[in-house]
């Protein structure tokens, strides 16, 4: 994490995201962290206001696929958060498929994944 002015993490929750990373905040400062972990609105945005006082600049974003669609460019991300995060690893991000910046609001990718989610649930089982 040192070497890198970019963190991603993607955990089973967002408390294994801060449990990894609590030891290291004095690392976080200046950087951009990047939680792909999924999880709720208010999730996203605890974990943006504690990246904000560690001076990181906080991206939460979902990945529209299962793992074997990861790299794939036609594969959808969202993100929500720092746009100066997001404009400036926007082609770091692109290496796991199509990055979107949806808002500055890093609660709001979590609620396009629940509604496209939901959507799709409802359009398999309306077939």
């Amino acid at each position: 994490m040192a070497a890198s002015p970019l963190v991603v993490a993607c955990l089973a929750t967002y408390d294994a995201v801060h449990e990894v990373l609590t030891p290291l905040t004095g690392d976080l400062a200046g950087r951009a962290l990047v939680n792909l972990t999924s999880g709720s609105p208010r999730h996203a945005l605890g974990t943006a206001a504690w990246a904000q006082r560690h001076g990181a600049g906080y991206l939460d974003g979902v990945i529209m696929t299962t793992p074997s669609g990861i790299g794939h460019p036609d594969v959808l991300q969202l993100y929500g958060g720092s746009a100066v995060a997001f404009d400036g690893h926007r082609d770091t991000l692109a290496a796991l498929g199509d990055p979107v910046h949806v808002s500055t609001d890093p609660a709001v990718p979590s609620v396009y994944d629940t509604a496209l989610l939901g959507l799709m649930s409802v359009s398999y089982t309306c077939v």
